[in-house]
């Protein structure tokens, strides 16, 4: 018997390489929309590739003047958490804050700052950037934009940052449904973020992951990543305290499931253990049965053994289910947002359940005869009832993530 508190999302903001904002998102979805493009932010002189799934405006331009310490990072933020408080109409009470918390993910934080602090250093600290350069030191931790949220909305619950690399963002949103769901928190906002950078750029581009053409998540030809830029920030709430005030309910978590393959820093287990463990643990937590899963984001980077191993991973867990669940990967379109993937691919299920259709893998042409069997939504989206669906995440040294969430009421 599950006595869980049942928790429902309320509110949802959303800025990516396809969207500025939450309707622009579900158009860019179901009309298939490619956000990727040229890299303008630094020079890609020397590197495997040019282009990322690129924000289409300039944060530091447009919030220069209201907001002039932040950076990149804090601006999507910014943008993503004020979409989703207003989407959700939540009245914050003061009173009750401490029954509010925040659990946020991000793999690399404001990293804007540190690349200021390396250079700055490399130049030598003086007296006339001593300053500047303490600045840069205080938003370095990548605590920083978990404090930032809990201290615009003044919430005064529990505090976490994760930073589990890929699977950070599915990660985050499951410990904030842990505390609605064990009754430790009344509300809590989660998500994740991350922006495209020198750092993380040439750290994949010396690892050979990224690809040089296009990035096609499961087919037979597919070549590597293509990185992102994202923010998506959440509410969740106890449901019937959300039925209660009359809210707008996009769905349910039902459940989660973490675990580690422990097999390499950066190449996942082939034979899937870890991905496996994750995704029967969340729908054993979930009380889902496989077959009732509808549609599955799949994590999908396009590189040759990730999207490998996560076909094995679903193909065992779903090994005897009659009608296999539809499957996509939408980082073809958005890129690969690292720490912030899985929560805008939460927000892809989200969508998914409210407004009945699948989005889908682009530049899928062939899938690769190992997993010809399973159900992909190629190059278009499809229209269809989705009423569970479930978001993977896996990450570099193991992580392994996957959550369920349902329509309300099914």
């Amino acid at each position: 018997m599950n006595n869980k508190n049942k928790v429902a999302i309320t509110g949802m903001g959303v800025i990516c390489a396809i969207a500025n904002n939450n309707d622009e998102f579900l158009a860019s979805l179901k009309n298939g929309n490619d956000g990727i493009k040229k890299i303008t932010i630094f020079s890609t002189e020397g590197y495997r590739t040019d282009n990322a799934g690129m924000i289409d405006f300039d944060p530091l331009k447009e919030d220069k003047k209201n907001n002039p310490e932040h950076d990149r990072c804090l601006f999507l933020l910014e943008h993503a958490s004020n979409l989703a408080i207003n989407d959700s109409k939540l009245h914050l009470e003061p009173d009750t804050a401490y029954n509010y918390g925040v659990s946020f993910a991000t793999s690399l934080g404001c990293v804007d700052f540190l690349e200021k602090y390396i250079i700055g250093k490399d130049s030598g600290i003086n007296g006339e950037n001593k300053k500047e350069q303490l600045n840069n030191l205080l938003f370095i931790p990548h605590n920083v934009p978990t404090a930032y949220l809990a201290e615009k909305y003044n919430f005064t619950g529990p505090s976490f940052t994760v930073d589990t690399a890929c699977a950070s963002g599915t990660n985050s949103i499951g410990y904030a449904y842990d505390k609605i769901a064990n009754n430790e928190c009344e509300i809590m906002v989660t998500g994740g973020v991350d922006v495209v950078n020198l750092l993380s750029y040439s750290g994949f581009s010396s690892m050979m992951n990224l690809t040089q053409t296009k990035c096609a998540p499961f087919d037979v030809n597919r070549t590597g990543l293509v990185l992102g830029e994202a923010a998506a920030v959440f509410i969740f709430e106890n449901y019937e305290s959300a039925k209660k005030r009359g809210a707008k309910i996009y769905a349910e978590v039902c459940g989660y499931g973490l675990s580690n393959d422990a097999f390499h820093e950066t190449q996942p287990d082939p034979n899937a253990g870890g991905a496996i463990r994750a995704i029967s643990k969340a729908l054993k937590e979930s009380q889902v049965a496989p077959e009732k899963i509808d549609y599955i984001n799949a994590h999908g980077t396009g590189t040759k053994f990730n999207d490998l191993m996560e076909g094995v991973a679903i193909k065992e867990v779903f090994k005897n289910v009659q009608n296999k669940p539809k499957i996509s990967s939408t980082k073809a379109a958005m890129g690969h947002a690292l720490g912030a993937a899985g929560a805008i691919e939460f927000a892809a299920c989200l969508m998914a359940i409210k407004h009945s259709f699948l989005p889908p893998t682009l530049n899928l042409e062939e899938s690769h005869e190992l997993m010809s069997e399973y159900n992909f939504v190629p190059q278009k989206s499809l229209e269809c009832n989705v009423d569970y669906a479930m978001s993977n995440s896996f990450g570099f040294a193991g992580n392994c993530s996957s959550i369920v969430l349902k329509k309300t009421e099914v």
